[in-house]
C-alpha cells in the first residue's frame, strides 16, 4: 500500500491548542489517516516519546510498571515526588507523556496542561466572565495536569486545582498529576484534592535529576 503524506509522528497526533485567552494545552490522540493504513513511523526521543523511547533507571522500575498497568481505573494517579531523592529531572513529565499516548494507541484522547498555565487560564477567564467549563474543555479521555506547585502557590490557584480534582473525582474520569511536591506537601496544600487522590494511585516517583547525570 502507498504511504501517504502525514504530519503525524509514529501514528500520533500532538496537537497544540489554545485555550481561553491564548493560553495553551496540548491534546494527544491517534492519527485517523494512518490508523486506517496502518503507518508508523519511529518515534524520535525528543518529542517526548512513548514507552519504547525512554529506558528508565533502574530506582523507576517498579513505578513505571505501575504507571504503564494504568487503564484508567481508579480514577487517578498522582507521581509526587520523594523526600529522599531528587525532585527535578526525574522524568515525571515524560511519564506523563508516555502514558497519553499509551491511552492514544487505545482510541482515547488526552488533554494536558501544565499547571501553572492552566490556573492562569482560569484566572483570565474568571476576569473576563469565561465559563470555568470553557477553561475544562469538551470531554476527554485523560486529564493530564504537570507540575502541580511548581508556581507561585495562591489561594485563587489551590481552589481551581481542587475545583478540576473534584470534578474529575465526581465523573470518575481519568487524571494524571505530576508534581515535584512529596505527598505530605500536596495534602498540606491542597488537603481537598489529596483526599481525593486517596482513592487513586499514589506513586512515590524516586530518581535521581538526569539532567545532572547526562553532564557528569
Amino acid at each position: 500500500m502507498e504511504e501517504m503524506n502525514c504530519t503525524c509522528v509514529n501514528g500520533y497526533i500532538f496537537d497544540r491548542k489554545e485555550g481561553p485567552l491564548g493560553y495553551p494545552y496540548d491534546v494527544v490522540r491517534l492519527c485517523p489517516r494512518c490508523l486506517e493504513q496502518s503507518i508508523r513511523r519511529r518515534l524520535p526521543a525528543s518529542i517526548s516519546g512513548g514507552w519504547e523511547a525512554w529506558k528508565p533507571v533502574p530506582e523507576l522500575s517498579h513505578a513505571v510498571g505501575m504507571l504503564k498497568n494504568w487503564k484508567g481505573s481508579p480514577w487517578s494517579v498522582l507521581l509526587h515526588a520523594d523526600a529522599n531523592s531528587s525532585n527535578l529531572g526525574t522524568g515525571k513529565t515524560h511519564a506523563a507523556w508516555a502514558t497519553s499516548i499509551a491511552f492514544a494507541s487505545h482510541g482515547k484522547t488526552s488533554r494536558f496542561w501544565r499547571a501553572s498555565d492552566y490556573i492562569e487560564a482560569c484566572r483570565q477567564a474568571a476576569a473576563n466572565e469565561v465559563p470555568w467549563p470553557t477553561v475544562l474543555g469538551p470531554g476527554h479521555d485523560l486529564f493530564i495536569l504537570d507540575d502541580l506547585g511548581q508556581d507561585r502557590t495562591t489561594a485563587f490557584g489551590i481552589e481551581q486545582v481542587e475545583l478540576l480534582v473534584d470534578s474529575r473525582w465526581s465523573a470518575q474520569a481519568p487524571m494524571l498529576v505530576t508534581s515535584n511536591l512529596t505527598a505530605a506537601q500536596i495534602a498540606e496544600t491542597y488537603p481537598r484534592a489529596a483526599s481525593r487522590f486517596q482513592d487513586g494511585l499514589m506513586i512515590p516517583w524516586r530518581a535521581p535529576d538526569y539532567r545532572i547525570r547526562r553532564n557528569r
